[in-house]
């Protein structure tokens, strides 16, 4: 059963704008909070500003985090479980002004997460506006979230390209040596492509680098394992990272947590002895849908 919330969610109101079409709020997320399957009677836009947390989906989970933008359209069911104490800029959209951009541009966000550097700076930019508005903010407002969705959604029209099949090669090879490092020259080997139109049909496909989607890799297995009794030291090294304290830092930048409060939210569920390379859908969201935050091609993907 899903409840259907009037309001966008719980949590403390910092501050609210009404605007035609559109409202504005800035809100503030207890840690530990868990929301159960739910909906929103509105489509909302979400930045997040502060803490990190999970969204889980019909089909998908995502974990999210500073930089992050979220978008879920009205009626799309979904869950919440807030890791840390969490910040959000949230816009609660009238189903004639989406119509009037679906009727514009053809193309409207997906629900889920988007963190792509544009995104992201866009989000920022967004977060600033509503702490000094004026008489002039809607003008200001109004086409930042535009360009958000636009963005949004030519990321989404990249996805729908088919992938080549040495491309698809080149992310299984990455996704099953989380341990190795390879060069970007060796992958390219593989494969019997160009660096060059390797690293650029990488980022026009999967919307992040190789180095990125290996560290993406490495934090989501060490996730899995996390949840089994195996010590920080061995996660680590079973993820791929050069040592706990790599981990550590790497895992505090891509969630706003580190691995053992991570372990310590989790303690509730099940814990298996030896984790797997591959984890089920729910705890590994499709790369594609995650877009990571730097658009730079690494010399090297380690």
């Amino acid at each position: 059963m899903k409840t259907h919330l009037t309001s966008l969610l719980s949590g403390n109101v910092v501050s609210s704008q009404t605007f035609d079409g559109f409202r504005v709020y800035r809100r503030v997320l207890p840690r530990d909070m868990n929301l159960p399957r739910h909906t929103h009677p509105c489509a909302v836009l979400t930045v997040v500003t502060g803490g990190a947390f999970e969204e889980r989906m019909l089909y998908k989970t995502d974990q999210c985090g500073v930089g992050h933008v979220r978008y879920q359209p009205a009626g799309e069911p979904h869950t919440n479980r807030f890791w840390t104490e969490a910040s959000c800029l949230q816009f609660e959209f009238d189903a004639s002004w989406l119509t009037g951009i679906e009727q514009a541009d053809g193309h409207l966000l997906f629900p889920g997460a988007v963190k792509d550097e544009q995104v992201s700076t866009l989000g920022r930019r967004l977060a600033a506006e509503t702490e000094r508005l004026d008489a002039c903010s809607r003008l200001v407002l109004e086409p930042l979230v535009i360009e958000i969705i636009l963005r949004a959604a030519n990321t989404r029209r990249a996805f729908r390209n088919r992938v080549p099949s040495w491309l698809k090669q080149v992310r299984e090879l990455i996704r099953d040596s989380n341990v190795a490092r390879p060069t970007l020259a060796q992958i390219a080997q593989t494969v019997d492509i160009h660096p060059v139109h390797l690293c650029r049909e990488f980022h026009r496909h999967y919307r992040c680098t190789i180095g990125e989607m290996i560290r993406k890799d490495r934090v989501e297995h060490a996730c899995v394992a996390l949840r089994s009794n195996l010590p920080l030291v061995e996660v680590a090294l079973s993820s791929g990272f050069s040592d706990q304290s790599h981990m550590c830092s790497t895992f505090k930048r891509e969630l706003g947590i580190t691995p053992a409060e991570y372990r310590v939210l989790h303690s509730d569920r099940p814990r298996t002895n030896v984790p797997g390379r591959s984890s089920s859908p729910s705890a590994r969201p499709d790369p594609k849908d995650s877009p990571s935050d730097d658009a730079s091609a690494p010399a090297n993907t380690s």
